[in-house]
């Protein structure tokens, strides 16, 4: 199949649409999340009985970085929880395994 140039400016500009939308998440909306948003949910020892765990997973963006992240410093055990965490949530990811 061929693309032309248009089509791939089209596409170009509705994957940057789609990333720009994302954000990263200040303070207050990381404590508001809720902590199945979380690969690592809080142990309740935060500001208002809530702490807001590790691993935000609100969407595509922030699992993918989980990963990442747990991959780079994450202990077995967290790996194993935050990958699982991430194919429930978003099942479409593909994850490498080490």
């Amino acid at each position: 199949m061929k693309i032309t140039k248009s089509q791939l400016k089209q596409i170009i500009k509705e994957e940057l649409d789609a990333v720009l939308a994302e954000k990263d998440l200040s303070a207050d909306e990381r404590r508001d999340l809720p902590d199945s948003d979380f690969a690592l949910p809080g142990k309740g020892e935060g500001p208002e009985g809530k702490q807001a765990g590790s691993y935000p997973i609100p969407d595509e963006k922030h699992a993918r970085s989980a990963l990442s992240l747990v991959a780079q410093h994450g202990t077995p055990e967290e790996k194993a929880k935050v990958r699982a965490a991430v194919k429930r949530k978003f099942p479409g990811i593909q994850q490498d395994e080490d």
